[in-house]
């Protein structure tokens, strides 16, 4: 089941990224045409012709559904929500005899501190203010 799963979801990437090329592609033919007009050529003036014929034939408020599902979805692939939620797989096992590896995460930009952490109150020691010189 695993393995199905893990292949659907594959082929499901797939056809994401397919429609995306094929997205680009009409958009890319749209350029071409605003360019050049009708000298660009048979084909792209037939996509440009039906893109304009799908524009008049759809409706404000199916335009504006079409602009909310993309919008969700561009949400839901952002937030990572696209991911498989199938169980995860097990940790292989160790072998015997063989030592574990530990994978030890990069520290921060900070310097590792000499003294340990403490009340804030006693790092709110008064500062006197500077000497005024009078000069005369």
């Amino acid at each position: 089941m695993d393995k199905l799963n893990a292949y659907s979801g594959n082929l499901t990437q797939l056809f994401l990224r397919i429609a995306e090329l094929g997205g680009a592609l009409v958009l890319a033919l749209l350029a071409i045409y605003l360019l050049l007009g009708d000298t660009a050529g048979p084909y792209v003036v037939s996509v440009a012709n039906n893109v304009a014929d799908f524009i008049a034939r759809v409706t404000p408020a199916a335009a504006l559904a079409l602009a909310i599902i993309l919008g969700l979805l561009h949400l839901i692939r952002k937030s990572g929500g696209d991911e498989p939620q199938g169980p995860k797989a097990p940790a292989p096992k160790k072998a015997p005899g063989k030592k574990e590896e530990v994978m030890v995460r990069p520290r921060r930009l900070e310097l590792p501190r000499v003294l340990p952490h403490s009340d804030l109150n006693a790092a709110r020691l008064p500062i006197p203010p500077r000497s005024h010189m009078i000069t005369g």
